[in-house]
């Protein structure tokens, strides 16, 4: 009984300390530029951040968005090793949580990096920069609002399931709206390349998640 009790302590204690080393990046991301992370964190008036922001240039290429990116695939990575653990379809350990933020950071880093290239090659790098930009700029906001909401569910609701998913489930149907409003917003430059926007949305936005999927659950054990 001592030693299954003392493994589902080792079980948690992983959880927390990525949730307190996430608490550290976005307490350092304050910090290091107070009047960008206020802006950020104000979820209701995203445009005021593009306004102000968006003209710098190589906006995302600096200290500040590379750990707001980190971050995101932390926090996002977290919220998929609960859902997959709770359908049973991983082990609960950090080797399994690891296996999901490599896989997530490898793949996203891979097509961000693919698209960079090839929107330069088509000579359409401007447009997909600003595009970047933005998806980038909503996915950190976004795992600001998964971190708090992983917080009240695990330690402020007596570790509800229910409340979790339904959080991880809301955000993600944040995620998607914010993703149709970029392109929404940047419509009339995009209909001009519909052949790369439908190669993009099937060999960058489909594709890799597909993969990741069938990495994870394969190595699942």
């Amino acid at each position: 009984m001592g030693d299954l009790n003392e493994k589902i302590l080792v079980n948690e204690d992983w959880k927390s300390l990525i949730l307190f080393f996430s608490f550290f990046i976005i307490t350092f991301l304050k910090s290091l530029d107070p009047n960008k992370f206020k802006y950020l964190i104000n979820f209701l008036n995203v445009i005021m951040f593009f306004k102000i922001f968006d003209k710098e240039k190589r906006s995302f290429f600096n200290i500040f968005f590379f750990l707001g990116i980190f971050l995101t695939f932390i926090i996002f990575s977290l919220s998929v090793f609960f859902i997959l653990e709770e359908l049973d379809l991983i082990q609960n350990s950090l080797e399994s949580f690891n296996k999901i933020f490599i896989s997530i950071s490898l793949i996203s880093i891979t097509r961000t990096l693919i698209l960079y290239l090839s929107s330069k090659i088509l000579g359409i790098n401007e447009l997909i920069n600003k595009i970047i930009y933005k998806n980038i700029t909503f996915l950190i906001q976004l795992s600001f609002l998964l971190y708090v909401l992983i917080l009240f569910s695990k330690y402020g609701f007596n570790s509800n399931n229910y409340f979790l998913f339904f959080s991880i489930l809301i955000t993600y149907i944040l995620l998607v709206i914010s993703q149709i409003w970029v392109y929404w917003f940047h419509y009339n430059k995009i209909k001009n390349n519909v052949l790369f926007l439908i190669l993009y949305i099937c060999a960058f936005k489909v594709s890799p998640w597909i993969i990741a999927y069938s990495i994870i659950t394969d190595l699942r054990y």
